[in-house]
């Protein structure tokens, strides 16, 4: 898989960027997608024949394209969908400028035959089971009860959608409007050992005010068009954990909820393992465990990319899982051109770019695109996300930048440091003299700061750096400045390993400093005495915490509400249901979080929490682009499952650290219980010299 990334990445580069190995590099580039119409126009009426008609959008008018699209190789009758990059250069002999067009890559090809009315209508594409095809193609479809009654038999009815949706408002027989959805999540494998690789997707039906109901549908390449080989009824009430293929089987992880289980915690897991036979997906195995969600699963850190030295091209190998998200950080400039692309079997890893500061999103994980090229509006912190959408894969990032910049002249987020105005610092692999030296900074040159060690002199605090030359480095904190909070940052794995200054994990400033918990609750606030219980026992241990409330309840408990605020603690959005896997259904979920934003009190609420613990990565990426941060837990305390508060108490204590967010409920069921397990965990944290804020401030 790797040869393969790196082989389609050679094959690409020289038509994707200018890069100083293929050649000079052009100062106006474009990236773009382009229409073109299966029958092509002459030129100049009566002297040159054979111009291509293109645009840009589907609803735009065709116009004539005056020139060549170097490797398209163009078929009259078949409209065309393009990706392309123009370049701008200079003519050798000194005149006007030349624009050339060269085919980055064919997107769809589809033929058209004329009806003998004037008018042009779509035949069958040619399969190839890309994602535009799927979205596209007929899927089986009918009562999801009565599929699950057959024992994961599906009818003879099919739908086709449209764009990957499909409505039907009046459904023969009667009943509620029907809307089938597929979600963009699409892993491929060979399923029958033809040698043919099939797709396994995710269907989701919700008809009326049901829950939605999902199914997994496997689709086989025909040569002509995508054909469904077969379907499983997965349920309602889930998540849909996991995916891949693996042997030639698919397997599947889902969480689900048992009875009494609160939205929050689906406390069931089920993995399942199908194979495609004769008479489409069946089961092989089927194992229900006792599951304890755990979000921070779903979360990578970011990692800060350096563009801005003499080598401004980076590629880097990564692997990605199902559901997974990869974060860059990198520091551009107002005017630079910024080249992105990402390389993966089937294009199942996406890309998003938003700015930090103004939360400007260059490109939404919405349009579903592999690159980006344009000029950067703003000098500022840009986050990258690359997002999976199908199972586990490698897949190459590559990143380029240009224009005027530089390290040395940047001013890179806060915290950062600067050496001294009078000497050149070296930068080391780790947090100690005794690591090897990976490079200098001159005076003046600041970099960001990622981390700390455990030091508490100038002299042992070594700060942890980002980026030299692409790596991470150290600086030790007597040879320069900070600027900025360095309240909070990580203290890495590594931060005292080898390094010759006697730092240890039993440094007494480590009790001191930055030992803070997270109490966080939802279900509530509680119409009854839990909550207003809660607010006491924090006041008295003047402690904070952080109360996750949905819309409903917040309308209907404005006193607690206010009690809540002026007692110093914060308010995030909680949304009381999930269907996160389907365009409508992330419309929805967006749309009640916005109103639970408004009645809580405006738009300073950016906290969300979603139910079922975790949000797929796809709408946890849109979420990110909305502005919302997604606040889940590290510890869930099970208040809701024991009786016991002391039981309760040692299950957070046996997991805590320090930053720990902790999941704790509010609701009415489980008042006593919560209350006097917070109390003991006050008290037990508060000896061990922890203290308790709040998040979404």
């Amino acid at each position: 898989m790797r040869k393969y990334l790196f082989i389609l990445a050679g094959l690409m580069l020289c038509g994707l960027t200018i890069l100083t190995s293929c050649g000079p590099r052009a100062e106006n580039t474009k990236v773009k997608e382009i229409f073109v119409a299966s029958v092509p126009v002459d030129c100049v009426k009566g002297e040159t024949t054979g111009c291509l008609l293109i645009k840009e959008k589907p609803g735009d008018e065709w116009k004539i394209f005056y020139g060549e699209i170097e490797g398209f190789a163009y078929q009259e009758g078949y409209e065309y969908k393009l990706l392309v990059q123009s370049r701008l250069d200079e003519n050798p002999q000194g005149e006007n400028p030349v624009v050339t067009t060269r085919l980055v890559e064919i997107l769809y090809k589809q033929e058209v035959n004329n009806n003998g009315g004037g008018e042009l209508e779509t035949a069958s594409e040619t399969a190839e089971l890309s994602w535009q095809e799927l979205q596209n193609a007929a899927y089986p479809a009918g009562n999801s009860e009565d599929e699950l009654n057959r024992d994961g038999e599906t009818n003879d009815n099919t739908v086709r959608l449209r764009d990957g949706e499909f409505i039907d408002e009046n459904p023969s027989g009667g009943g509620s409007a029907l809307t089938i959805n597929l979600s963009p999540y699409r892993v491929y494998g060979d399923l029958d050992g033809d040698g043919i690789e099939e797709a396994v997707l995710v269907l989701v039906e919700t008809s009326g005010a049901s829950d939605p109901f999902y199914k997994l549908i496997a689709m086989r390449n025909h040569g002509e068009m995508p054909l469904p080989a077969g379907g499983y009824p997965l349920g309602s009430n889930l998540f849909i954990r996991e995916i891949n293929i693996k042997d030639g089987r698919i397997q599947v992880e889902l969480r689900e909820f048992s009875s009494g289980d609160p939205v929050c915690c689906p406390s069931t897991s089920r993995q399942l393992e199908l194979s495609l036979g004769d008479a489409g997906l069946e089961l092989i195995s089927e194992d229900i465990t006792d599951s304890v969600s755990n979000p921070a699963e779903f979360e990578r850190p970011g990692k800060r990319l350096d563009l801005q030295t003499s080598k401004n091209l980076l590629q880097l190998e990564r692997a990605i899982g199902f559901n997974g998200v990869d974060k860059f950080n990198l520091r551009g400039l107002a005017g630079q051109i910024l080249d992105l692309k990402v390389l993966a079997p089937f294009n199942t890893v996406l890309l998003s770019i938003v700015g930090e500061e103004d939360g400007e999103v260059l490109l939404s994980i919405e349009e579903q695109k592999t690159y980006w090229s344009g000029e950067l509006p703003s000098t500022q912190d840009y986050t990258i996300r690359a997002v999976s959408v199908g199972g586990d894969t490698d897949y190459l990032f590559e990143a380029d930048i240009s224009g005027e910049g530089g390290r040395a002249v940047m001013i890179p987020p806060e915290p950062y440091w600067i050496p001294d105005k009078d000497s050149t610092v070296d930068v080391h692999e780790g947090p100690g003299i005794g690591f090897g030296v990976i490079g200098s900074l001159v005076p003046g040159e600041a970099i960001h700061i990622t981390g700390k060690n455990l030091g508490v002199t100038p002299e042992t605090r070594w700060w942890q750096v980002c980026c030299f030359d692409g790596d991470e480095g150290w600086v030790r904190d007597d040879q320069g400045e900070v600027v900025g909070s360095t309240v909070g940052l990580t203290i890495p794995e590594n931060s005292s390993f080898g390094t010759p200054e006697p730092i240890g994990q039993d440094t007494p400033a480590l009790m001191t400093t930055d030992q803070v918990i997270y109490f966080t609750f939802e279900g509530g606030p509680s119409v009854a005495e839990s909550t207003s219980k809660i607010l006491e026992s924090l006041s008295a241990r003047q402690a904070q915490a952080t109360f996750f409330i949905t819309g409903g309840k917040a309308a209907q408990s404005k006193d607690l509400m206010e009690e809540i605020i002026s007692s110093g603690n914060s308010i995030g959005s909680h949304a009381s249901k999930q269907d996160t896997l389907t365009p409508s259904g992330r419309e929805d979920f967006f749309q009640e979080i916005a109103n639970t934003t408004r009645i809580i009190g405006g738009s300073s609420v950016r906290c969300l929490r979603p139910p079922y613990s975790a949000l797929d990565g796809f709408t946890r990426t849109i979420a990110a682009e909305k502005g919302y941060h997604v606040a889940l837990w590290d510890i869930d305390s099970q208040d809701w499952k024991s009786l016991d508060p002391q039981t309760v108490a040692d299950r957070v204590m046996e997991q805590v650290f320090p930053g720990a967010r902790i999941l704790m409920h509010d609701d009415e069921g489980m008042q006593a219980t919560t209350v006097e397990a917070l109390n003991l965990l006050l008290e037990s944290l508060g000896e061990a010299g922890y203290r308790f804020a709040p998040l979404c401030r």
